[in-house]
């Protein structure tokens, strides 16, 4: 019997041992410093119109705004913010339906398989989660930001970094008319 109980206990030392190797949270030390690469994606996007009936609106948007999920460089100074959005990926629209939002007179969410043509290497410093009024993005007859420039350009003002790496990680609407984002902000891998 204690010969078996000594089995176990090293048994089961050496599975938790191996289960425990690589899979460190992110809240866990050093995890911050591991070195990761982006890969290719579902993601869901949102995009809003101030007119109910003008669809073409988001054939002008869409790859625009679909590069913000892949991390573009980007600075601050003071409120001010620059994106350099200049990657390149396929992004084909595997789904696409129309979404009610309180507010807005007219939002499409487009399901998309995002690849990188060449996927960066980086360090994350830090995830935010962004929630706004999707009503604030729209004026009298136009629409101030897209969600997900809206997002990022929130992030990076309230994240106090002054530059790096910035996407988006997920973007989601409520009923209450709300939109949700998680943003990543990260530096390069050298």
């Amino acid at each position: 019997m204690r010969r078996y109980l000594v089995v176990v206990l090293i048994f089961c030392a050496i599975t938790n041992g191996l289960f425990a190797f690589g899979s460190r949270e992110m809240g866990e030390k050093g995890a911050e410093d591991a070195v990761r690469t982006e890969e290719q994606r579902r993601i869901s996007l949102i995009l809003v119109s101030a007119n109910p009936s003008d669809q073409t609106l988001f054939r002008s948007f869409l790859a625009e705004e679909a590069s913000l999920f892949l991390f573009q460089e980007f600075s601050t100074s003071g409120k001010a913010v620059k994106i350099s959005s200049n990657r390149r990926f396929s992004m084909p629209v595997e789904e696409r339906k129309k979404i009610d939002i309180p507010g807005v007179p007219l939002a499409m969410e487009y399901q998309i398989e995002l690849s990188p043509a060449a996927p960066v290497s980086y360090h994350l410093v830090q995830a935010n989660k962004v929630v706004f009024s999707a009503e604030k993005l729209i004026a009298p007859g136009r629409v101030r930001l897209q969600p997900g420039r809206k997002a990022l350009l929130t992030a990076a003002t309230d994240s106090g970094i002054s530059s790096g790496l910035i996407r988006i990680k997920s973007l989601t609407s409520d009923r209450k008319g709300n939109i949700a984002a998680v943003v990543e902000i990260a530096r390069a891998a050298k």
